[in-house]
């Protein structure tokens, strides 16, 4: 069935959250005409550039297609895993704020979701999860496809249980763990489509990932991939001849880089799925450009970004500048080596690659991309094997000796790790033991120098690297000149009789650092985003939020003290929503929430210790945070069930912060007169000229969107 672009303005709004006429409309068009391509040719292809909204397009088709289908079954492959986490955020504020109606079918009244979003860690869970309710939409990602096969004896048999669990008629010999890691990833995938249910819509984000296609030569996670949504095949199992087959109805591929050079790449991607014969021309080295743009067209619809000036719209190549002559300070300036020993690396680099290209197995021909000196002279490690804390499913086989983006598709483990890592890693180690710092990479280098005036002037800068371990030797590099900036800095504006001491600690921090090893950078990486202890990347991290000098109280110390619970100061940067919402003073508090409620303050107090109680189930410990906590949920409940000017933002707070429902009550109980504690914005509350400042009042009308507004705020 077609549909209008009037047709699906009826179902959906893509400016309502936006407020861009010109990108909704694009949008809306976009959905409608992938809409249309599904119907014909049973895949299409989004390629719409960066910024134009993919992820609301296909949401869009898949919201036209399930109201016109209700049964739809939908299945979301992602990247990696915060992008499959963000699908599942996108598609409850799509189906919210961006589809019109209540028709039970797309959304639900109150702007649910109609179907239930499953979130897959791993590929042995989706067919776990869809075999329990396959009438739900899945969102799994790609690396799961690789089923890793480690040496780790004992993680295979968990897959092998895993896989039986689901389908036990499987014989002994087709999941013989003694076999072949590529036969075994083939056998559980032939079995794994097997019990599978079809579904109707699957979405691949970063379709690009698949631009090696399906074959011998692809790497197994495409292969993987392939069999488990069954891709036509000649060398079936025979046992599982009768039950696997096709398992995706329509196909929607997104990609803001579909191919490189080649549009051999674009067909590849369809093969994956035994979707790519009718684009033959696609791959035919006959063809002429016009006729694989022609041939694209079929599937693929690509926009780009635009400004309206004056009523004409602009593309980025109309008002854009590219640097194509190479410069980093300078428009099309190329760089050039004016330092001797930046000239001396260079050539010995050269001499040693050079001797490595030598060999036979190169000939004449090697990819210049995969060689780590292109791009950078710091020691390289192999990315990190999986740990306790990693997701088994998430790190493919392939990956483990990657140092590059996109290296999986390669098949040679020495180029995937880079040809000349090994000679790299030598030179590397001894200069560093050497001089204390990293070897000098012109490129690098002339790039950090143009990146350091962002402390000075605070404008911020986006780059891209095809190496992975280049984003930490950036950051390390950039590291070492914020160090010395702020060390200058500081050193200048430091009164003499403080100078000696001050000497003293720069020196220890680059005893500290220097006994660091060259792979500091990876570990780091390694970090929880959310570690903010400090450590020994700069000077000031060490010296204001790290260990520091022993003779003064660390930041780190400080830290510990607000980030203790127990503690008195464990609640300085809460904020009090009760003493917010009431208007009074600490010491006011809980004679005012009496007034409210119009109940006697002991009784009140009573209450608030019973109700306090359910609050802190989840806790797990009753510390005086989870305590403080609890007594503003109770208090926010009984002022949210009580009539009067406080009960509506009340409710939105309860709400928002606490779960409304009751849950069993625990021993543990909070202090009434937590409730007259005075934390940071206590404070900034009654300093109105700083508060404007940093923490302005929330611009909607709108009680939740107000608070809303202002709690991410705070």
């Amino acid at each position: 069935m077609m549909i209008s672009v009037d047709t699906a303005e009826q179902l959906l709004d893509f400016n309502r959250v936006i407020r861009n006429p010109q990108r909704a409309r694009d949008q809306l068009h976009g959905a409608v005409a992938l809409h249309n391509i599904l119907q014909r040719q049973h895949v299409a292809y989004l390629a719409d550039e960066v910024g134009m909204g993919k992820t609301y397009v296909a949401l869009g088709v898949a919201a036209l297609l399930r109201h016109f289908r209700p049964d739809l079954r939908v299945l979301v492959i992602a990247p990696r895993q915060n992008i499959q986490q963000k699908w599942q955020r996108e598609q409850q504020v799509f189906t919210k704020n961006n589809v019109r109606l209540d028709d039970m079918r797309v959304r639900m009244p109150g702007g649910l979701p109609a179907r239930p979003l499953v979130h897959c860690r791993d590929l042995m869970q989706l067919l776990e999860e869809t075999a329990v309710g396959p009438d739900r939409d899945f969102f799994v990602r790609l690396p799961s496809f690789s089923l890793p096969m480690r040496r780790d004896a004992q993680q295979r048999r968990n897959l092998r249980d895993r896989l039986r669990r689901q389908v036990p008629w499987l014989s002994d010999d087709l999941v013989d763990l003694r076999a072949n890691a590529n036969v075994i990833k083939d056998r559980f995938a032939q079995a794994i489509n097997a019990a599978l249910p079809h579904f109707d819509l699957v979405i691949v984000d970063e379709a690009h990932n698949l631009k090696h296609g399906w074959g011998p030569q692809s790497s197994s996670r495409n292969r993987v991939l392939a069999t488990v949504l069954g891709r036509d095949r000649a060398d079936l199992d025979a046992r599982l001849r009768d039950k696997y087959g096709p398992r995706a109805g329509k196909v929607l591929l997104l990609s803001a880089t579909p191919v490189d050079d080649d549009y051999r790449q674009l067909w590849n991607q369809l093969d994956v799925f035994g979707l790519a014969e009718p684009f033959r021309l696609l791959r035919d080295a006959d063809a002429s450009e016009q006729q694989r743009r022609d041939e694209a067209r079929r599937f693929l619809i690509r926009r780009v970004t635009s400004l309206e000036v004056s009523g004409e719209r602009l593309t980025k190549n109309l008002y854009r500048r590219e640097w194509r002559g190479g410069g980093v300070a300078a428009y099309d300036e190329p760089i050039r080596i004016t330092d001797d020993r930046q000239r001396l690396i260079v050539a010995l680099v050269q001499k040693k690659v050079s001797e490595l290209l030598d060999d036979e197995r190169f000939g004449t021909r090697f990819q210049v991309g995969m060689l780590a000196s292109f791009e950078s002279f710091l020691e390289t490690t192999p990315a990190k094997k999986p740990t306790p804390v990693d997701d088994a499913d998430d790190v493919a086989d392939e990956a483990v000796v990657a140092n590059f983006d996109d290296a999986e598709q390669a098949t040679d483990a020495v180029e995937r790790q880079g040809i000349d890592v090994s000679m790299l890693n030598g030179l590397a180690r001894d200069h560093f033991h050497r001089f204390g710092r990293e070897l000098p990479h012109p490129k690098m280098d002339a790039l950090v120098s143009s990146l350091v005036t962002s402390w000075r002037d605070g404008r911020k800068g986006l780059v891209f690297v095809r190496r992975v371990a280049s984003v930490a030797e950036l950051k390390q590099k950039l590291d070492d000149e914020y160090s010395d900036w702020l060390v200058g800095r500081l050193r200048n504006r430091l009164k003499e009789q403080h100078r000696a001491a001050f000497e003293t600690a720069v020196d220890e921090f680059r005893r500290q650092r220097s006994l660091r090893t060259a792979t500091a950078p990876v570990a780091a990486e390694q970090a929880r985003e959310d570690d903010d202890a400090g450590g020994q990347d700069t000077f000031f991290a060490w010296f204001f939020r790290g260990a520091g000098p022993d003779d003064i109280v660390s930041g780190a110390t400080i830290q510990g003290r607000f980030r203790n619970q127990g503690g008195a100061l464990g609640t300085f940067f809460d904020d009090n929503h009760v003493l917010a919402l009431l208007a009074v003073e600490p010491g006011q508090v809980r004679d005012s929430l009496a007034a409210a409620l119009g109940k006697e303050r002991d009784k009140v107090d009573r209450l608030l210790r019973e109700h306090s109680r359910h609050y802190l189930t989840e806790a797990k410990q009753a510390t005086r945070g989870a305590r403080f906590d609890a007594v503003q949920a109770a208090a926010l409940e009984l002022l949210a069930q009580h009539p009067g000017p406080h009960q509506e933002r009340a409710e939105v707070i309860w709400r928002e912060l606490y779960r409304p429902e009751k849950r069993s009550a625990v021993s543990a109980e909070g202090d009434p007169g937590l409730l007259e504690t005075a934390t940071f914005f206590t404070e900034l509350r009654r300093r109105e000229r700083l508060r404007r400042l940093i923490w302005p009042e929330p611009t909607s009308n709108n009680v939740g969107e107000s608070f809303r507004e202002q709690y991410v705020r705070g």
